[in-house]
């Protein structure tokens, strides 16, 4: 009964130590797409800003749970250390700590492109407004002075009027 007790105990901790390793390859490999997706250059136009807008947020999000995974992962790794199960404690903790770093830079260079990605999507849109309003102050202006134009006589208080009106717009 001991025998098959201390059995199952370690088919369990290899169970443990599969799911562990299998963890940590998952976030390293999504921790490299985040890496690919971050090289992409900014597009040329809105409607390609908007949806790399719409793949930052999505971005963010898986970010934000594999960020608690990623932490459960470093906590479990502590523990490994701290009960003697890494073989090669100062590689162990070499790779550990390299991973952090990588993790942590990739996550705030995805935040400042999100950020980067914001504000050129809000700048397009401010330029978009400022150019329907120019377009629409010229289409006014053409239209003052084809109607001034158009008349032969003027009284003053007619061209006081138009001028007001113009300055108006």
């Amino acid at each position: 009964a001991l025998v098959l007790e201390q059995c199952s105990e370690l088919q369990k901790n290899q169970s443990d130590d599969k799911k562990f390793l299998q963890q940590c390859q998952n976030c390293v490999q999504f921790l490299e797409r985040m890496k690919e997706s971050l090289k992409e250059n900014m597009p040329a136009t809105l409607e390609k800003l908007q949806e790399q807008q719409k793949e930052y947020e999505i971005l963010q999000t898986e970010i934000s749970i594999n960020q608690q995974i990623f932490s459960c992962l470093v906590l479990k790794a502590l523990n490994m250390l701290e009960s003697g199960e890494a073989e090669n404690r100062t590689e162990f903790i070499s790779r550990l700590t390299l991973l952090k770093e990588q993790w942590q830079s990739a996550v705030r260079m995805a935040h400042r492109k999100k950020i980067d990605i914001d504000s050129l999507v809000k700048q397009w849109q401010t330029f978009t407004t400022l150019l329907q309003d120019l377009t629409k102050f010229l289409m006014d202006t053409s239209n003052y002075i084809a109607a001034v134009k158009s008349q032969e006589k003027y009284h003053l208080d007619q061209i006081r009027n138009l001028n007001h009106k113009f300055k108006n717009k």
